[in-house]
């Protein structure tokens, strides 16, 4: 099954599983990112969760190679692709994009895993897009109080509006991670 398969039967079950499937999850993505490839669609229906705690990341048709520098000075608008709950404001805006959003749409993805719901939802596309441009980040423990402060604190930061405020690449956060729980 996907990791929206499992979030949707509850999140309970999956808590004491949930840091080994960021951990898998984050690797797999990590390794697309080296290989030069910005996946540009990362939401949990995008990985698939072995019973005995394989985790793959699937679905690469909104995947782009990585611009050079000089095709990010000169190229123009990106078209707006991806899935509304999980799109990183550069990314919905339509500018280029590079690893640092699917970082954002990782960490819209983990929250949604240790919190239920992702972080944004809104009545209207419109106002979902809104949310996810200005809105201020929810914090996870709002709906799991369970969640440790240091890892609420790393999971806002992968949710940082301004892609600079991020982690640099998936194994940043993941070696983040390593040096704390995530639960109390």
């Amino acid at each position: 099954p996907n990791l929206k398969q499992l979030i949707n039967q509850g999140i309970e079950a999956l808590w004491p599983t949930a840091s080994d499937i960021i951990r898998k999850a984050g690797e797999g993505l990590s390794y697309f990112h080296q290989q030069g490839w910005i996946h540009r669609d990362v939401k949990p229906d995008n990985f698939l969760v072995k019973p005995g705690g394989g985790v793959k990341l699937i679905d690469f048709a909104l995947a782009t190679r990585r611009k050079g520098a000089f095709a990010r000075m000169f190229g123009g608008k990106d078209r707006v692709q991806g899935t509304r709950s999980y799109m990183s404001p550069e990314q919905i805006r339509g500018l280029p994009v590079d690893e640092r959003a699917d970082i954002y749409s990782f960490g819209c993805m983990v929250h949604e895993l240790l919190g239920g719901k992702p972080p944004y939802t809104g009545n209207t596309t419109n106002d979902l897009l809104t949310k996810h441009l200005r809105s201020p980040i929810p914090p996870v423990q709002a709906s799991n109080n369970n969640v440790t402060d240091k890892f609420a604190q790393l999971l806002r930061r992968t949710l940082a509006k301004k892609p600079e405020d991020r982690p640099d690449t998936i194994a940043d956060f993941l070696g983040e991670m390593q040096t704390m729980q995530v639960f109390k």
